[in-house]
């Protein structure tokens, strides 16, 4: 797959007239800087042509759009694969296998090649945590074309398309370094999900310290456990995809000088995983505070139940015997229940004032 010097004998803007004029094929009829990527929401195919000699925009995806790309030119397609026969139409056009292409079979990353050309899949953050696991994007390489497929809305693809407005200059990028590019997106998704997680764990910790955690508290860290554990389940497998593409033989079957580029997203998954395991710690962390605050709350209750027992046994004491039957005459006259009364409130005034002296009682 070695780069050939080769121009493309039409322009891009012949082949978005073609694409306007070809009803049911691709989403056409934008001009350049009114959008910059292919539409990636979902609804069936759209390709994307990126000419660094040119100008950027939608293509019909055809055979003789494969053929004629040339060295400059960089060619985005992507594939909703809930539309029926969307997928089986771009693998009759590239040469890749449609079943390495299928999103429901896969569930763990892989990476699979095909001579001139390489598939591979990747677990994106899911949109919503609180949903069952999303699918995979599969995405297919060659020199100079990606092939993106996912079922449905893709969040870290719609993501990347918006980043990539105003990069005229993307032609010039050979298929697996923009792949790169797209990679570094997914998981740099990653980490500022784990950066948004860190805000709400310090935010729940200050809370805890201050006393003003509300009774659900225990149930947002088991929460924020889960969701960290599975972040971890869907990042680690990625470690040996990215390691076979990182290796040095990657750009003799590629045709490509991209390895470097994902030895540094290798680099980059690395330190997503060990966010991950440090996030994980936050969130113990954070239960072992909440357990120390409870802790202290529950000595302080046990200081004050001992404070008022000490100040009121006297008192008890003095009453009970006073109301014994058996007590003596001499005892039986007004004065004495007044003096027992001031003996009492000042018996309970010195143990408080005795505790209150004392640190850490009251």
């Amino acid at each position: 797959m070695a780069p050939g010097a080769r121009k493309r004998t039409g322009r891009v803007s012949d082949h978005v007239q073609d694409a306007a004029a070809t009803p049911g094929v691709v989403r056409v009829g934008v001009r350049h800087g009114e959008r910059d990527a292919p539409v990636v929401d979902g609804g069936g195919c759209s390709a994307f042509l990126y000419d660094a000699d040119g100008e950027d925009g939608d293509v019909p995806l055809d055979k003789a759009l494969i053929d004629d790309l040339a060295d400059n030119d960089l060619l985005w397609v992507d594939v909703d694969s809930s539309q029926e026969g969307a997928v089986a139409r771009v693998t009759a056009l590239i040469p890749v296998h449609i079943e390495s292409m299928s999103v429901t079979d896969a569930n763990k990353p892989f990476v699979h090649g095909f001579g001139e050309s390489f598939v591979l899949g990747v677990l994106p953050l899911p949109m919503d945590m609180a949903q069952q696991e999303s699918e995979m994007l599969i995405c297919a390489v060659g020199r100079n074309w990606l092939v993106t497929v996912h079922d449905g809305e893709a969040g870290a693809l719609k993501g990347f398309a918006d980043h990539l407005r105003g990069d005229s200059v993307l032609g010039r990028l050979d298929a697996p370094s923009f792949l790169a590019r797209l990679l570094e997106w997914v998981v740099n998704a990653y980490l500022d999900y784990l950066d948004e997680v860190h805000d709400v764990i310090d935010g729940l910790e200050v809370a805890i310290l201050r006393d003003r955690a509300g009774d659900d508290v225990v149930g947002k860290l088991v929460e924020l456990r889960h969701d960290i554990g599975r972040l971890r389940r869907r990042l680690s497998p990625h470690r040996q995809v990215f390691a076979s593409l990182s290796h040095p033989s990657f750009d003799v079957i590629s045709g490509s000088s991209a390895a470097r580029e994902f030895e540094i997203l290798a680099d980059r998954l690395e330190m997503a995983v060990q966010a991950v395991h440090t996030t994980r710690e936050m969130v113990v962390g954070a239960f072992d505070v909440l357990t120390t605050q409870t802790t202290q709350r529950t000595n302080h209750a046990i200081r004050v139940l001992t404070t008022v027992s000490l100040a009121l046994l006297p008192a008890a004491a003095i009453a009970g015997i006073l109301g014994m039957d058996m007590v003596p005459q001499a005892l039986r006259h007004a004065w004495v229940f007044w003096a027992a009364l001031a003996l009492m409130v000042v018996i309970s005034a010195a143990v408080l004032v005795t505790m209150r002296r004392l640190r850490h009682w009251l």
